[in-house]
């Protein structure tokens, strides 16, 4: 039956490129993902999510007209929103016009490679468009410092959520699972952590890292400090959990451990070293200090859950500036 195949509820696919000021990457970008999908039945439309760039785009950026791509548009942000909000801003701009069977996120740097779209493309058809399917990084190409910090990363989000985290924003959605995404207020801070949270189903795809097309990247120490807290913030609940029992147990052997002490101090005949009074001494002020920071997780979490958030796609429009088409071909009827 024609209505069961994957293949016939994947006609659009919209393509989001979140930018900020990468005009140059961009031009070669959307000339390679034209080349890619010359091996694409599917009707092909960008989406340039322009993160308030302080340069424009020069006159040579759009020169080239695409013989797969249906529609270049740009979306004008009134202000800078960073990699992660413009990204919120973008799905749920597409989610609106529900014009869209899926929707696949890529940077503007050309590190997404596009000869991966269509391997993206076949992996979500294997899943009948049921899963997000995410680009797995078998290997990065960039400084040692950044790869450095990134596994640190790695390694406190496993220690405060229990999860490894292999996977960016390189990915494809389908619309079925798009409005779930965009639903979520966590969508605000972070986009992959908001999958995670949600337990919105995806799978992940091994695909290698390319290099940038031009210039530098924008991410450096404070920016992977930022992505990286802004993970935690989606967590809050969990993190917060995870410290308040980290607290109460080191309380509880702080206690413990000066309960220790003064009994042997009163009730045996041992010597008791002079640095035991110290030792006890700093012991009840990092028990303090301990129940101290439960209190301030206690009252975070509560006030988390009670508060009124920003919601993507209620609020998404506020941080329109404009939308412009920049190139549009002739796209086929039915």
């Amino acid at each position: 039956m024609v209505g069961n195949n994957p293949r016939d509820k994947l006609k659009n696919i919209v393509i989001m490129i979140p930018v900020y000021n990468d005009w140059a990457s961009v031009r070669e970008l959307l000339k390679s993902i034209d080349h890619n999908l010359n091996a694409c039945e599917l009707q092909c439309e960008i989406l340039i999510v322009n993160d308030c760039s302080i340069i424009d785009p020069d006159e040579s950026t759009f020169e080239y007209k695409p013989k797969f791509i249906n529609s270049i548009d740009i979306l004008d942000l009134k202000k800078n929103l960073g990699h992660q909000r413009a990204i919120a801003i973008g799905l749920s701009y597409i989610e609106s016009k529900g014009n869209a069977d899926a929707v696949l996120i890529m940077d503007g740097d050309g590190e997404d490679s596009p000869s991966h779209i269509l391997q993206l493309i076949g992996r979500l058809r294997e899943e009948n468009g049921k899963k997000i399917v995410f680009a797995e990084r078998s290997k990065r190409t960039e400084s040692v410092g950044f790869k450095i910090f990134y596994q640190m990363y790695r390694f406190f989000h496993l220690l405060l959520l229990g999860k490894s985290i292999k996977i960016g924003n390189f990915c494809i959605i389908p619309k079925i699972l798009l409005q779930r995404v965009v639903a979520s207020s966590d969508l605000w801070n972070h986009f992959t952590a908001t999958i995670t949270k949600n337990h919105i189903p995806f799978t992940m795809l091994p695909l290698g890292r390319s290099i940038r097309i031009s210039g530098s990247s924008k991410m450096n120490f404070e920016s992977l400090v930022i992505h990286g807290l802004s993970a935690y913030a989606v967590h809050a609940d969990v993190v917060g959990v995870r410290v308040l029992i980290a607290s109460v147990l080191m309380t509880t052997l702080s206690c413990l451990a000066i309960a220790v002490i003064v009994g042997i101090r009163l009730f045996t005949l041992l010597a008791i070293p002079g640095w035991a009074s110290i030792l006890t001494a700093i012991l009840i002020v990092f028990s303090l200090q301990a129940i101290q920071l439960a209190g301030i997780m206690t009252l975070f979490i509560l006030h988390n859950r009670s508060s009124s958030l920003f919601m993507p796609s209620r609020d998404y429009a506020d941080y329109i500036a404009v939308r412009k088409t920049v190139f549009e071909g002739a796209k086929e009827d039915g």
